[in-house]
C-alpha cells in the first residue's frame, strides 16, 4: 500500500470511530447493487493482497474498492458500506472475464 493509501486508511479509522481489524479489496459487478459484490482479498501487514479468482460470478465488474472491515470474511452491510469505504475505482468499460 502506498503512503497515500496508508494515510487514507488511517483517516478512515478516525472517521469510523472504531478499531478496524482488516482492510480488504472488494469487487462489485454493478454500481447500483453493491450488495452483489464480494471480498477479493484481505491486505496483509505489508499492505499487499493477491486474488486469483472472483468467487461471485458476473458478466462484468464495474468497481474495485478498499474497505475497512471488522473481520476478514465479513463484508459490510448495505447500510454501513459507505462508512467503511476507504477508496474506490470504477472501470469504464467494466472489466470482463477472459474468454
Amino acid at each position: 500500500m502506498t503512503a497515500a493509501g496508508r494515510r487514507a486508511a488511517a483517516l478512515a479509522l478516525v472517521v469510523l470511530g472504531a478499531i478496524t481489524t482488516v482492510f480488504a479489496v472488494f469487487v462489485t459487478p454493478r454500481d447500483d447493487k453493491p450488495e452483489l459484490g464480494d471480498i477479493l482479498c484481505v491486505l496483509d501487514e505489508a499492505g499487499a493482497c493477491t486474488a486469483d479468482r472472483i468467487d461471485v460470478p458476473a458478466e462484468s465488474w464495474s468497481r474495485l474498492s478498499l474497505l475497512a472491515l471488522v473481520g476478514p470474511e465479513t463484508p459490510p452491510s448495505l447500510q454501513e458500506g459507505y462508512d467503511r469505504l476507504v477508496t474506490t475505482h470504477s472501470f469504464d468499460p467494466p472489466l470482463r472475464p477472459a474468454a
